[in-house]
């Protein structure tokens, strides 16, 4: 890579840099010896970006970006993009722009710290290995293009201004982005010029129930009634969600699993013993199937007739609610209720799932070799995944998700790729009339993704726990009430701290003043006195997204002792729109002219 006259070199982790026009060899080799930067993975990219043309950027392969100066050549620093393969990178504009092994192609804002990831989308099938920039199309046909080559036999376009999603429209070509900067689109910048609006109330659950069933709670008389545990007297929240997990048992699937992994565990895995796994579920799914799916549905019927029971005896009597939405999946449930006032302002309502079973390898391809190594986690991640329900309130689009991510103190990197898997994936159909784009998606979404929503409300047993502390040292600090040191080495907030890549960064949650969640003996207030020993953690959260149209009001944990998880709650305000088409048009006439300044400014730098 040749930049203002000097050559950069790059082999394995060395960077070495020459002058080809000097004249002796004392001054064509500018540093005698190479720059090896401790740390970092084999360098794969080179890139510069002609704003910043005193600055180089090198990917590796190990998902790292390493700045060097190029007055002086030294390292400025060091970025964790990505867990991923950087294959290439490319300054495009004012941005950098990355490659991944995966097929992701991402877009990062390198002058703010820490860097923002501008966007990020599903480019390709297979890896993206080469991008380059039209740096005449400005010029020639009025377009500044990126094109992006892949190991899957495609080469794709791309617009490298980002006018749709600047504008807030998406175009066929950005069929899967997910924008996760901060900053949304111009228009939805100006809604208040082209909107009314209205605010309502939602109170949000998220509970592993430990396949408790609801004659546990009637029958304990330690127990508070779930409804008045939820809302002080008087309370009628707009929208009621109740999300759960566990809410089955399913230790006969787990001893399945086990007793076959355990049969196989001295020998090697063949695609035989694959096939074997397969038979032996299918014939156990034929016996058990119906028995099976009838005691599920029952634990299901039996929660939602309970919520339904307690809606309508707790209450105010001139207050009614509308059971919205059921949906269910292993041992996941959601439940979601609104007020009658508010029931005919709700349109669009889709729901799905996403499955993340047995250490990823339900709902995901696997090779044979895959699955022995998957034998210990296997029983724990049978019944992960996600519920999704979204669904337009007037004009405004909101998202709820139920998850339940891989288990285990070191899996850490696991629920990370569950989070990435749910967020990334594009599980609602595209919504292809571009005025409803605009009016109810951000980021030039179309609505196939949960970041394409204004409003996302995401809830589960996450599974995140505290690392590098003792459970005794834990216990005794929640008994001190000393939780700003347990907080500190939360492995979530840890992640959304210092990771930029981790996809619950977009999202925030009201900071935390209560003990942790996870794991109590049940029906006492003992953390987990059981051979295992399991540490405490805050395993069961809530988050939120939604810049200027949602604050969290409260949030707060419960103690019913059925499970060895506690409930927690949260009260949301939710600012909800209603379009006025007349001023939309004007208003997206006045970003078309502010674009035009900004396409100007990168004629000049260009």
């Amino acid at each position: 890579m040749v930049i203002k006259g000097i050559l950069w070199v790059a082999v394995g982790r060395e960077i070495q840099i020459f002058r080809p026009s000097a004249n002796d060899l004392g001054e064509y080799k500018v540093t005698q010896q190479p720059y090896n930067q401790l740390g970092v993975g084999e360098i794969t990219s080179g890139a510069v970006i002609s704003d910043q043309l005193n600055k180089v950027y090198f990917g590796h392969s190990d998902g790292k970006i390493t700045t060097y100066s190029i007055a002086d050549y030294v390292c400025l620093g060091v970025v964790n993009a990505s867990i991923y393969k950087v294959n290439c990178l490319v300054g495009a504009g004012m941005h950098l722009w990355a490659g991944y092994n995966t097929g992701n192609i991402c877009v990062y804002d390198v002058k703010s710290r820490p860097w923002k990831i501008i966007k990020e989308w599903h480019a390709h099938e297979g890896p993206v290995v080469n991008l380059s920039v039209d740096q005449s199309g400005l010029w020639i046909s009025g377009r500044f293009r990126v094109g992006s080559v892949s190991l899957d036999n495609t080469i794709r376009i791309w617009d490298g201004l980002l006018e749709e999603d600047w504008l807030g429209l998406s175009i066929v070509a950005f069929h899967n982005l997910n924008l996760t900067s901060p900053t949304e689109s111009e228009m939805h910048d100006y809604d208040t010029s082209w909107c009314d609006f209205r605010e309502i109330e939602a109170v949000v659950m998220t509970w592993n129930a430990g396949a408790s069933t609801p004659a546990s709670l009637r029958y304990d008389e330690k127990e508070p009634n779930l409804l008045r545990m939820l809302l002080p007297p008087g309370m009628a929240p707009d929208l009621l969600v109740f999300d759960f997990q566990e809410l089955v048992d399913l230790e006969d699937k787990r001893l399945t699993a086990s007793l076959f992994f355990d049969s196989q565990a001295a020998k090697p895995v063949t695609a035989d013993i694959w096939l074997t796994l397969l038979e032996s579920l299918i014939k156990g799914a034929k016996r058990k199937d119906t028995n099976e799916q009838d005691r599920m549905s029952r634990q299901f019927k039996d929660w939602r007739d309970h919520l339904v029971r307690s809606i309508e005896d707790y209450m105010p009597t001139n207050e009614s609610y509308t059971l919205l939405h059921t949906a269910s999946m292993v041992g996941l449930f959601s439940c979601v209720f609104v007020r009658d006032p508010y029931r005919f302002s709700i349109s669009n309502m889709q729901a799905a799932e996403i499955k993340r079973g047995m250490g990823g390898l339900h709902g995901n391809k696997v090779s044979a070799g895959t699955l022995y190594s998957h034998r210990q986690r296997s029983q724990s991640h049978a019944k992960k995944g996600a519920l999704l329900l979204r669904f337009n309130i007037d004009h405004t689009s909101v998202c709820l998700v139920n998850c339940h991510l891989a288990a285990g103190q070191t899996q850490t990197m696991h629920r990370h790729n569950d989070i990435a898997a749910i967020l990334e994936s594009s599980p609602f159909p595209a919504e292809h009339d571009i005025a409803s784009r605009c009016s109810a998606f951000v980021s030039g979404g179309d609505g196939s993704m949960i970041m394409d929503h204004e409003v996302c409300i995401l809830s589960g047993d996450l599974n995140y726990r505290i690392d590098t502390m003792s459970r005794d040292i834990i216990i005794k600090a929640v008994h001190t009430k000393n939780l700003e040191k347990l907080l500190e080495r939360d492995q979530l907030l840890v992640s959304r701290k210092r990771n930029p890549t981790f996809g619950l960064k977009a999202f925030a949650e009201l900071p935390i003043n209560f003990d942790p969640t996870y794991k109590y003996d049940i029906g006492s207030d003992n953390y987990d006195t059981s051979e295992k020993h399991r540490a405490p953690a805050w395993c069961d959260r809530i988050l939120y997204r939604g810049r200027g149209k949602i604050k969290q009001l409260d949030y707060r944990r419960h103690d019913l002792r059925v499970s060895d998880h506690r409930p927690v709650s949260g009260t949301f305000r939710v600012r909800i729109k209603t379009v006025i088409p007349s001023k939309r048009e004007k208003v997206w006439q006045d970003c078309q002219q502010r674009f035009g300044a900004v396409r100007s400014r990168l004629e000049r730098e260009t």
